[in-house]
């Protein structure tokens, strides 16, 4: 009997776990073969994972995210306080500092990397 009800539960358990998967966004930069993941927004800022896709090393780069609000204006700008090694076919989580802004879920955003 407790196979019965715990058949039904794995299922809609193994179920979410994929449609979650099946949702997450990647976000190219402005270099090739890099992508923000897992990006979220909270209080004031930013926090997400890195991918270096390429086979060779990009050195030492910092993440900046410029927020636009529904007129196209840009309403702020945070950027990693730290250089990140990105070495090649690699990853890492990072986190934004603001300078004078806050996240909003209703801004759009571009991810520069220089």
């Amino acid at each position: 009997m407790k196979l019965k009800l715990l058949t039904p539960l794995l299922l809609t358990l193994t179920t979410l776990f994929f449609i979650a998967n099946a949702n997450a966004k990647t976000f190219n930069t402005n270099i090739p073969g890099l992508v923000i993941k897992e990006l979220s927004c909270l209080y004031s800022t930013y926090d997400g994972r890195w991918v270096n896709r390429n086979n060779q090393s990009l050195g030492k780069k910092r993440i900046k995210i410029s927020m636009y609000d529904s007129d196209g204006d840009r309403t702020g700008m945070q950027s990693t306080n730290y250089s990140i090694n990105m070495g090649a076919k690699s990853g890492g989580d990072f986190t934004t500092q603001s300078w004078g802004s806050s996240c909003s879920s209703s801004y759009s955003f571009a991810i520069f990397v220089e």
